[in-house]
């Protein structure tokens, strides 16, 4: 996953909240009024690794299940060596 700025993606965001309020105000509230979205960040992060997973064999989950496969050492062999 690229490293983006928190400006680049701040201005990201705030380009694709105002098209989904233009038009209508009643979004820009529900946004506004929403207290949990760091909240709901993180649940989706949650969320996204299990969609991951789910596309994993069987095997390969179980033997991660049983500590007999570690997926942070497996992705490390990913990393560039000047990374």
């Amino acid at each position: 996953m690229s490293q983006r700025s928190t400006e680049d993606i701040q201005d990201c965001l705030l380009h694709f909240l105002s098209g989904y309020v233009q038009g209508c105000p009643e979004h820009l509230d529900q946004v506004l009024r929403y207290p949990h979205w760091q909240e709901r960040a993180k649940a989706e992060v949650e969320r996204r690794i299990i969609r991951l997973m789910e596309s994993f064999d069987l095997e390969t989950v179980v033997a991660i299940a049983e500590g007999r496969v570690d997926v942070l050492a497996v992705a490390k062999q990913l990393v560039p060596e000047n990374h």
